[in-house]
C-alpha cells in the first residue's frame, strides 16, 4: 500500500490543477467537502478490487487447511482500514501541489513516516536521540501498532476510530488546502519542472 496507494491518489487534484479544470470543477453545483469525499470514495472502490483481487491467497488457505477465518476478514478489514488513511493522506497531498510526481512523493513520505515510526528498531532509534514524551507521541500515530492488532483476528473499536480520525483529519486538510486555493491564494506547494 505504501507504493499502491500514493501512487492511486496522486492525480486527484494535481492534475485538476495543472490542467486548468479545478476552475470547471468548482463551479459544478456541489460543494468542495462533497468533491473531495467523492473523489476519495473513488479510490476507495479501487482499494475495495484490489484487496479483492488478493482473494485467491485465502481460498488457497481454505483449500490447503483450515485457517481461522475471523482473523482472515479482520486482516483484510484492517489491510481496508489502513488504505483508507494512505488515500486520504495521497489525496490531501494531491491537493497541495500540480505536479502528480511531487503528489506521489510527498504522499510516499506521509505513509513510510506512519508505517515505519511503530517498527521497534526506528522506536529503538528515536528514543536515543529525542525526548521520551515526543517518542511515546509518535508512537501513538504510527499506524503499524494499530493494524497489528487487526493481523492478530482483534476487532478493537479504538483501532478502528484511530483509523477513521485520521482518514478524517487528512480529508479536512484536503478540503482545507483546496479551498484556500480556490480562494485565489494561489499555490500551496510550488509545481516544480514537471
Amino acid at each position: 500500500f505504501m507504493f499502491l496507494v500514493p501512487a492511486l491518489g496522486m492525480p486527484f487534484w494535481a492534475e485538476e490543477r495543472r490542467t486548468g479544470a479545478f476552475e470547471l470543477t468548482l463551479s459544478f453545483p456541489a460543494t468542495l467537502w462533497e468533491l473531495v469525499v467523492g473523489k476519495y470514495l473513488a479510490g476507495m472502490l479501487f482499494l475495495l478490487i484490489a484487496l479483492l483481487l488478493t482473494a485467491p491467497v485465502p481460498i488457497t488457505y481454505f483449500w490447503l487447511g483450515e485457517p481461522d477465518v475471523g482473523s482472515i476478514l479482520c486482516g483484510y478489514f484492517g489491510a481496508f482500514m489502513v488504505g483508507s488513511a494512505f488515500l486520504a493522506a495521497s489525496c490531501f497531498c494531491s491537493a497541495l501541489t500540480r505536479s502528480q510526481m511531487a503528489s506521489f512523493l510527498l504522499a510516499f513520505l506521509i505513509c513510510a513516516l506512519l508505517l515505519f515510526t511503530g517498527m521497534d528498531a526506528v522506536a529503538a532509534q528515536l528514543y536515543r536521540w529525542l525526548p521520551e514524551w515526543l517518542c511515546r507521541a509518535i508512537a501513538a500515530i504510527a499506524i503499524m501498532l494499530h493494524y497489528q492488532a487487526f493481523q492478530r483476528g482483534l476487532f478493537d473499536t479504538s483501532e478502528l476510530a484511530y483509523c477513521l480520525l485520521l482518514t478524517a483529519l487528512f480529508l479536512y486538510f484536503a478540503r482545507t488546502a483546496l479551498r484556500y486555493i480556490a480562494s485565489g491564494g494561489g499555490r500551496v506547494l510550488p509545481a516544480g519542472p514537471l
